[in-house]
């Protein structure tokens, strides 16, 4: 029987073996190694940050709850770091938030806690649109002092009457009509309050060479001085004067006219307060 003959392998065989056998070796069991060899202390103060490549460490290789926020570098995280719903108000720095940190339309009246938002969180049109219930009728308060008198009310007065021939006639204040021979027929009453009849005017229409018209204010059937003529040159005439009318007095006007060569229309005016 031949002898077997043992068969070395090739010096770059084996250094090739090694190195794929190295290579398997996870890092964890290097580090058990380098641990078990120098002791736990002084095997973290030999591996840094820079015996470690970029992006090989995972979550995986951190231990659960080792690591704090001095751990974390300032502004490195957002958004996409952290898992969805992780975070609660525990986890947010009291004032941290401003509105700007918040989604728009994102919020309800469930994240709210009740009694938090008073009248300063609110806007102004807000606050105007905010309207309760009618409260109760409140009790009728104390009568004001008495105010300044005011001015007296005015008001116009006019009336038109037509004129035939050499007559007198009388008329009231106020409407048209052909007037009465009477005066006792003719005038009207005032009201229950003292009147002053002013600024009174007399217009005739038409007037011939010679023609005219005189119109005066009567008071109880007797002239006053309230009275103008009105002539073919000057068809205008006014009553300068105030005159004072107590109450319920008969008041009318008193037209006493030429001889016309037809028949003439008169008209007066007058205001009173």
């Amino acid at each position: 029987m031949p002898a077997l003959r043992h068969r070395q392998p090739a010096l770059g065989s084996t250094m090739n073996t090694r190195s794929r056998r190295s290579a398997a070796v996870p890092a964890a069991f290097l580090l058990g190694v380098v641990a078990a060899a120098v002791g736990t202390g002084t095997a973290a103060s030999l591996i840094t940050g820079k015996d470690v490549k970029d992006n090989s460490l995972t979550g995986a290789d951190i231990r659960s709850g080792s690591l704090t926020g001095a751990d974390i570098r300032s502004s490195s995280l957002t958004g996409a770091d952290i898992r969805s719903s992780s975070l609660t108000g525990a986890d947010i720095r009291s004032g941290s938030l401003t509105g700007a940190d918040i989604r728009s339309s994102s919020l309800t009246g469930a994240h709210v806690r009740n009694g938090s938002i008073g009248p300063s969180d609110l806007s102004a049109a807000v606050k105007s649109s905010l309207k309760g219930d009618a409260g109760a009728r409140g009790r009728q308060g104390a009568t004001g002092p008495r105010g300044a008198p005011g001015s007296n009310a005015t008001g116009l007065t006019m009336g038109t009457t037509s004129m035939t021939g050499a007559v007198t006639r009388f008329a009231p204040l106020g409407g048209t009509g052909a007037g009465d021979a009477l005066a006792s027929e003719a005038p009207g009453i005032t009201p229950n309050a003292a009147l002053a009849v002013s600024a009174m005017a007399v217009r005739a229409y038409n007037l011939g060479a010679g023609e005219q018209i005189t119109v005066t204010l009567q008071l109880d059937n007797v002239d006053t001085a309230l009275s103008c003529t009105v002539t073919a040159a000057v068809s205008l005439c006014a009553m300068p004067g105030t005159l004072s009318l107590p109450p319920r007095s008969s008041v009318g006007v008193k037209l006493v006219s030429s001889a016309f060569a037809a028949t003439r229309v008169v008209s007066w005016s007058w205001s009173f307060s």
